[in-house]
């Protein structure tokens, strides 16, 4: 059983009643979800996917280069020069998009 308590738009107080058992599921379902997610954090810092500025901006929804190029001087995400074209890690990118979506 759960009570939420609304205070305009944002949630004032939460209160929620578990079982033990139901807190130990739900402590090894978190952990099971933040173990698998550590690991992929880590193939990702062994075998970034990186992607071209054209891609990044579509991700981003940004229309200009001038942009991007803000966000990087802004310490949002890196750029990486391969040949003569800017790329970016995917990863990064999607962090980027989740602070943001977090933020507003």
């Amino acid at each position: 059983m759960h009570d939420v308590l609304f205070k305009t738009d944002k949630i004032d107080c939460i209160k929620i009643e578990l079982t033990a058992n139901q807190l130990l599921e739900f402590a090894k379902r978190t952990a099971e979800e933040t173990a698998k997610h550590l690991l992929q954090v880590m193939e990702n810092e062994k075998n970034p996917e990186f992607i071209t500025q054209k891609e990044a901006m579509s991700m981003l929804g940004i229309s200009s280069p001038n942009t991007i190029k803000r966000r990087v001087k802004e310490g949002y995400f890196s750029s990486f020069r391969i040949g003569n074209m800017n790329h970016y890690r995917k990863d990064e990118i999607l962090n980027a998009l989740e602070r943001e979506r977090c933020s507003g």
